[in-house]
């Protein structure tokens, strides 16, 4: 028997003001489980846009949705809604000015301010806790950025901000104050400035960077701060589009064509397509891949959801489960085991033994 409920039956929404509550991250016990899908649409819940270029899950347990028009969170059966402070301009076909809201990436900081990355619009950055009143800022002002992750180790006192942009590296030391210090690397520094997409590791807060044909960048801050390649095969060499981490000591590298993995203490790599999964892996792109941390490994690809445990592979499509849409650009794991989908068609959360918000 399916279980699935659209979020405007199964859940009572209410729409919030963007206020940042202070909260600790803990979980007073868990939530009575619901249904294993519950589905986010522009026309059933208060999400601004059905295309989701990225879930993000910050330490309030609060997840971002980042979407053409607009970024919102949703917590607690709540939402708010972020646009106007996003707000930057870009040119029609015929020469005319116009409002755009397209926000490619989401992430928290040490300090905990949320920073958002725009398609062309450079990156905002929402700190409550300014000292000086500050609390939208703006840098890299029509810049289009990629994707953005934050250094919150105790190896910097508040911080770093590692932000990816088509021209190359930026990194944001933020001082005690509402500021910080600009490096920019580009070639010959790092291989390549086409960079696609930045990850912090789970396990060592590690900095990691996919670029466009030149694999990885590895920045470690233990025992000091360092910045390594790490070359994809030849062979399977492509635009990297995901990363993520599982408890084998394990790196999953979703790719424009193909998934590959690298374990760290061997240095062995394994590489999947569809042919060598006999199709279990579908052809074309793969967007997006997620952990638990554990054995199961989540793919976005533009023919579904695909989920591999241990050496089982299956595939979710809107065919065979209430998944909004077939492309699926991003995946996010939050603390209570949800699976977080951001898609082209809305958003969804998915846990076998019932969702819990």
């Amino acid at each position: 028997m399916k279980f699935f409920l659209s979020v405007s039956l199964f859940l009572a929404i209410t729409y919030t003001l963007f206020t940042l509550p202070g909260c600790n991250g803990e979980i007073e016990g868990p939530p009575p489980p619901g249904p294993a899908w519950v589905t986010f649409t522009a026309s059933s819940s208060p999400l601004p846009s059905n295309t989701v270029n990225q879930v993000y899950v910050d330490r309030e347990l609060r997840v971002w949705f980042a979407t053409n028009e607009g970024a919102a969170y949703f917590k607690d059966n709540s939402w708010g809604i972020i646009r106007d402070s996003l707000k930057y301009f870009i040119y029609d076909n015929g020469g005319t000015q116009i409002p755009a809201y397209n926000v490619t990436s989401i992430t928290q900081g040490k300090d905990r301010s949320i920073w958002f990355g725009l398609r062309g619009g450079g990156v905002v950055r929402y700190n409550p806790f300014s000292q000086n009143g500050n609390i939208w800022t703006r840098y890299l002002n029509s810049e289009f950025i990629s994707s953005l992750a934050a250094d919150v180790s105790d190896a910097t006192i508040n911080g770093e901000m590692w932000i990816v942009t088509g021209g190359g590296l930026n990194r944001f030391v933020l001082n005690s104050t509402d500021g910080g210090v600009w490096h920019y690397y580009q070639t010959p520094q790092i291989p390549s400035n086409q960079n696609t997409v930045a990850v912090r590791s789970p396990f060592d807060n590690s900095i990691w960077i996919g670029s466009a044909s030149n694999g990885m960048l590895f920045i470690s801050y233990d025992p000091f701060f360092a910045i390594s390649n790490i070359p994809l095969p030849a062979g399977y060499i492509g635009k990297i589009t995901g990363i993520a981490f599982d408890g084998n000591q394990n790196v999953w590298i979703s790719k424009d064509i193909g998934i590959s993995a690298v374990n760290l203490e061997s240095g062995i790599w394994t590489h999947y397509t569809n042919a060598n999964t006999n199709g279990k892996l579908p052809p074309g792109n793969v967007y997006a891949v997620a952990s638990d941390l554990g054995s199961n490994r989540w793919f976005g690809t533009d023919s579904g959801l695909v989920h591999l445990v241990d050496t089982t592979w299956s595939r979710f499509t809107t065919a065979n489960s209430p998944l909004p849409n077939n492309t699926v650009m991003s995946l996010s794991y939050d603390q209570r085991g949800n699976l977080w989908i951001g898609t082209r068609g809305g958003a969804a959360a998915y846990r076998p033994e019932g969702t819990r918000f």
